[in-house]
């Protein structure tokens, strides 16, 4: 009986463990961004009565994933050029959240994506993959600054 008890409790504590090890930070695959960039550029940007021009942080972006849209042009936009131009972009945070649940969070946003910028986050459940893609509830912000550490 002490045996099964002590296996039991094994079985529940490594299960426990591995759970929470699927929380936080993911990389997610290049199949699965493909149709997160479309579907999140697609639903921000659309058609244009006159060209207008939309400048991308090119990290973990990949140019067969910009979707087409009509009078709507995608630049990539490297990190020194946005250092050295001194702009604001549009950008993917690049990694995603899986919560507790399993849903999947990302963020899009506008500004610098070393300092200033704001955006809001997209989720889907990961079971049901990125075509539930939806605009999450609420928005984030970032800053940079200095402090005396004191």
């Amino acid at each position: 009986m002490r045996t099964w008890l002590v296996a039991l409790a094994l079985l529940f504590f490594s299960t426990s463990i591995s759970a929470q090890s699927d929380e936080g930070e993911i990389q997610l695959p290049k199949e699965i961004m493909q149709e997160v960039v479309a579907r999140i550029l697609s639903d921000k940007f659309k058609s244009a009565e006159s060209p207008k021009t939309v400048e991308l942080y090119d990290e973990g972006l990949r140019w067969e994933w910009l979707p087409s849209i009509k009078n709507v042009f995608f630049v990539l936009v490297s990190k020194d050029e946005i250092e050295s131009r001194e702009i604001e972009v549009h950008f993917f945070k690049s990694k995603a959240r899986r919560d507790k649940k399993g849903e999947v969070f990302i963020d899009f946003g506008f500004g610098n994506p070393f300092c200033f910028a704001s955006g809001s986050t997209w989720s889907y459940p990961e079971k049901k993959g990125p075509a539930s893609l939806r605009a999450f509830n609420g928005g984030w912000g970032t800053g940079c600054g200095h402090g005396s550490g004191s």
